[in-house]
């Protein structure tokens, strides 16, 4: 189970119940999960439209599959890994995504809204403030692994 059951004790039938609900949860998401992953994975190699094989997509499940499973058996605590997560992605749509989605909107509506001109120094340091607290946070993540 993870980290907060564990803190009960083990004949507690309520906390075993969310256990089993919780292996439960990992085990019908996970083929989602790696679908969605290998769909990316493949986007990103430019493997499109009808180079995209069956055989190709059963062999890239398979090595995703065995690489994630490798990365589960080698680490014992995940916190870390959700801590680079968090650094990464977290500030990534937190502080980076709605600056670029602002200073592009500013841009397409200069004519219509001139006033948004102003604004986009604010929301470029923003971003520059994402970037920074990125960094330090993928620098710690990195440290407690």
């Amino acid at each position: 189970g993870s980290i907060v059951t564990t803190n009960y004790a083990t004949g507690d039938t309520l906390m075993s119940l969310v256990n089993i609900a919780i292996v439960m949860a990992i085990l019908f998401a996970y083929p989602f999960e790696i679908s969605g992953l290998r769909e990316e994975v493949l986007d990103f190699l430019g493997i499109k439209g009808g180079r995209r094989t069956q055989r190709l997509m059963d062999l890239t499940s398979i090595g995703l599959l065995a690489t994630t499973t490798s990365l589960a058996l080698v680490l014992k605590n995940v916190g870390p890994v959700m801590g680079l997560q968090g650094a990464t992605v977290g500030n990534f749509l937190s502080y980076l995504y709605p600056t670029l989605m602002f200073c592009r909107v500013a841009k397409k509506k200069e004519k219509e809204y001139p006033e948004l001109k102003k604004e986009v120094p604010v929301a470029l340091t923003t971003g520059v403030i994402g970037i920074f607290m990125a960094i330090i946070g993928t620098v710690q993540a990195v440290k407690a692994l």
